[in-house]
């Protein structure tokens, strides 16, 4: 694997990516990510965390024939978990500003430029999303053409950011800890940023920093990772409710398994639709965390 190659000057910004079977998604990953412009040095840190298909000779492959010295690949398999690597990376990283992305999502052309500005005026970024429609498959991997949110994601009252485009400044993070793990594979970009306003310190929203976000496509695989996000958000209860964060009334928790369980004759019939299948994962997700964790909350 190859480790930090020497660069005619130092990078403003590291920009990691925790990798694990990601084969299929990585060359149009790459693809987006080394297509920044910018007129400053910055550094991408790929670190495998394990993978058993061709991520890391897909990787290796790319950094030798286009000659990329700014391009890093690392082995970050000591543990398993995207905390894990991202942690890994961070610590390796040259820089005082790290900005996170995932392997199957593309950074806008001007990513890195927007993001380094973005951090001059804040101790953490959550970057504007372009959402794919579940069950929607990318032309040529070019983004839908949406516009992002207006504003935050918001869990509870807390405003967060998503992993895969998110920036913070080194200081901040090791102050916190870095990321850490909730149990499940899901949360931890919540966690974070649960713990960023704990502590005191700011996130601003930049809608400019975009970063668009590849959808499942298989309905399984959709229903799966609705069953994680519900989890989540039972084992983020469980952490934070010492610090305010409540539970619905019975009636809501009624409510919404109302809500989501009404519509599931159309649940297969269009792209749009796939969303019922991850709120109806993530009910699952959170009925059986709460048998699990002995504890009630949906």
């Amino acid at each position: 694997m190859n480790h930090f190659l020497s660069m005619t000057s130092s990078p403003r910004i590291s920009v990691i990516i925790a990798v694990f079977n990601g084969a299929k998604h990585l060359s149009a990953q790459m693809d987006a990510l080394l297509a920044q412009r910018c007129d400053f040095p910055w550094e991408a840190i790929y670190v495998d965390n394990g993978s058993t298909d061709t991520s890391r000779e897909l990787i290796s492959a790319r950094i030798s024939e286009d000659n990329l010295s700014h391009v890093h690949l690392i082995d970050g398999s000591q543990e398993r978990g995207q905390v894990y690597a991202r942690n890994h990376g961070g610590r390796l990283a040259r820089t005082s500003l790290l900005a996170y992305t995932d392997q199957d999502d593309l950074p806008a052309p001007d990513w890195v430029t927007e993001m380094v500005k973005a951090l001059q005026n804040s101790d953490a970024i959550a970057g504007g999303i372009i959402y794919t429609p579940h069950g929607y498959a990318l032309v040529n991997n070019q983004d839908t053409g949406q516009e992002p949110p207006r504003s935050l994601k918001c869990w509870n009252g807390f405003d967060y950011a998503l992993g895969t485009n998110f920036g913070v400044h080194r200081h901040v993070l090791e102050a916190l800890g870095g990321w850490q793990e909730l149990g499940v594979h899901a949360g931890e970009d919540v966690d974070l940023c649960i713990r960023l306003k704990l502590a005191g310190y700011k996130i601003s929203y930049a809608p400019m920093v975009r970063v668009t976000w590849r959808s499942r496509i298989e309905i399984g695989d959709i229903f799966r990772q609705g069953v994680t996000y519900g989890r989540s958000d039972v084992l983020l209860y469980l952490k934070f409710r010492k610090h305010g964060v409540q539970r619905r009334s019975l009636r809501s928790m009624l409510r919404v398994i109302k809500q989501t369980l009404q519509p599931l004759g159309g649940l297969f019939q269009t792209p749009r639709s796939y969303w019922g299948v991850i709120k109806l994962g993530v009910l699952t997700g959170r009925l059986l965390q709460c048998l699990r964790s002995r504890t009630l909350y949906i």
